[in-house]
C-alpha cells in the first residue's frame, strides 16, 4: 500500500534551493522536492488503477523515473531518493541492481562519512534483493561475493557497538541477506555476533531481539529461492522457537513460521460454531480484516481470481472479520462478491487475542496440517505460496508405488 510520509523532515525536504550565474537569486527544486512532486502524482494514478497490472506497470515506471532523478542528483541527494523508495512503495524486482549500484558507487566514492553509514545497510537490503530476484547465476555469484565483502565491513562496525541498542537491528538486518554459506562466512559470523549480544543481555532483554531476529528469518524463508538459504532460515527459527519455549514459556505467542497455528474457533454468518481444525487437510488462507480498510478491500479482486482458479483444490479461504456489527459485514457482501468462507468474529474476540492482531490485513498461510508456513503475503505471491503447499499437499496423498 503506498503511503506519503509527512512530518517535519519530509516538509524540510521541500525545501529548494537557488542560484543563477549572474547573480540573481532564482528558486529551483530540489530533487528531493522534485521527487516528492513524482511520488503524488503517481500515488493518485496508483489508486486509480483498475487493475493489478495496472498498478505494477505504475510502480515498475515510476521506480525507473525516480532512480533515473536519484543518478543525476547530488550524490547525498540520491541516496537519500533511494532510502526513501522502500519507506512508500513496493520496490519491483527489475530495479533492485539500479539502486545497488547507485549505493556502491556511493559507498566506493563518497567522501562523507554520513552519506556512507546511511548508504551501507540499503545498500545490503537493495544488493540482496537483487540477488534473490537474479534469473543469472555468473552474476548472482559475483554480486554475493560482493555482498559478503561488504557486509563483514556492516558487521565489524556492528562488532564494535554490541552493547548499543541499535545493535540489534543491525544483526536482524544481517539475518536477511542474501549470504552465502559456510563456517567462516558473514552469515555465520552473524549468528556467532547474535549469541554474543544474548549474551551480553539480560535474560529479559533478550525477548524483543529474538523475536526481532525470528522475523528476519521468517522473510528469507518466504522470500528466498535458494534452497540452501531456505533451509538455514528453517534451522535457525526452529532452534530460536525453541529458545522461545524452554526460556519465554507463556510470555510470547509463538506464531512463527513452523509453529502450528492455535485451534481458532468462532462464529460464521449463520451465527454456528466454527473451528479451525475442521479445515485440517487443506491449505488454508487465514484474511484477518474488515470492511473499513481500504488495502484490505485492494486484496478482494485477486482473492475473487485465485479462489475460482483453485475451486476443486484441497484450498479454503477464510476472511475472519473484525468488523464492530455483523451487519456492516453482511451488507458489504450483498454489494461485493466475495465466494468464500466468511467468519465474524467482532472486536476484541477469542481470535484477536489468540493472535495478538496489531494490523489489518493480517495473513497467515497454512499448510494441510495446519503448521503456519507463510505470513503476510499479498496477490500473487501470496497464490504462488498457495500453489506450493497445494503440491506438497498432492504429493502427500499420492497413491506409493
Amino acid at each position: 500500500m503506498l503511503r506519503l510520509l509527512v512530518g517535519t523532515s519530509l516538509l524540510l525536504a521541500l525545501a529548494v534551493v537557488a542560484v543563477r550565474a549572474d547573480g540573481e537569486k532564482k528558486e529551483e527544486k530540489s530533487a528531493i522536492a522534485t521527487f516528492n512532486d513524482q511520488f503524488k502524482d503517481l500515488f493518485n494514478k496508483y489508486r486509480a488503477a483498475k487493475s493489478d497490472e495496472q498498478r505494477e506497470k505504475l510502480l515498475a515506471d515510476y521506480a525507473d523515473k525516480f532512480i533515473d532523478l536519484a543518478e543525476k542528483a547530488k550524490q547525498a541527494e540520491g541516496v537519500d531518493i533511494v532510502l526513501l523508495m522502500p519507506q512508500r512503495m513496493p520496490i519491483p524486482d527489475g530495479v533492485q541492481p539500479r539502486i545497488a549500484a547507485l549505493l556502491k558507487k556511493a559507498l566506493d566514492k563518497s567522501s562523507d562519512d554520513k552519506v556512507r553509514t546511511r548508504a551501507l545497510p540499503a545498500y545490503l537490503n537493495a544488493q540482496s534483493a537483487a540477488i534473490r530476484a537474479s534469473k543469472d547465476a555468473t552474476r548472482t555469484e559475483a554480486a554475493r561475493k560482493d555482498l559478503e565483502t561488504y557486509a563483514n565491513k556492516f558487521l565489524d562496525q556492528v562488532a564494535k557497538e554490541l552493547d548499543k541498542p541499535a545493535s540489534v537491528n543491525s544483526l536482524v538486518l544481517a539475518a536477511g541477506l542474501a549470504l552465502p554459506g559456510g563456517k567462516d562466512g558473514a552469515r555465520a559470523r552473524t549468528r556467532q555476533l547474535f549469541e554474543r549480544l544474548l549474551e551480553k543481555r539480560e535474560k529479559d532483554q533478550r525477548l524483543p531481539a529474538i523475536t526481532a531476529y525470528l522475523g528476519a528469518q521468517e522473510q528469507v524463508a518466504m522470500t528466498s529461492k535458494d534452497a540452501d538459504e531456505v533451509a538455514a532460515a528453517r534451522k535457525e527459527l526452529a532452534a530460536y522457537r525453541k529458545v522461545l519455549h524452554t526460556d519465554y514459556k507463556g510470555k510470547v505467542k509463538d506464531l512463527f513460521i513452523g509453529a502450528p497455528m492455535p485451534d481458532l474457533t468462532s462464529k460464521n454468518l449463520e451465527d454456528k460454531d466454527v473451528k479451525l481444525t475442521d479445515l485440517r487437510g487443506k491449505v488454508v488462507v487465514l484474511d484477518i480484516w474488515a470492511t473499513w480498510c481500504p488495502p484490505c478491500k485492494a486484496m478482494i479482486p485477486h482473492e475473487r481470481d485465485m479462489v475460482k482458479k483453485l475451486k476443486g483444490k484441497p484450498f479454503t479461504l477464510v476472511s475472519i472479520s473484525f468488523d464492530a456489527k455483523k451487519e456492516t459485514l453482511t451488507k458489504f457482501l450483498e454489494s461485493t462478491e466475495m465466494p468464500w468462507t466468511h467468519w465474524w468474529e467482532g472486536q476484541g474476540g477469542k481470535i484477536d487475542q489468540e493472535l495478538n492482531v496489531r494490523s489489518f490485513p493480517t495473513i497467515y498461510i497454512l499448510d494441510g496440517k495446519g503448521v503456519i508456513r507463510y505470513k503476510n503475503l499479498r496477490g500473487k505471491q501470496m497464490e504462488d505460496a498457495v500453489e506450493v503447499l497445494l503440491r506438497e499437499t498432492e504429493d502427500r496423498t499420492k497413491p506409493k508405488n
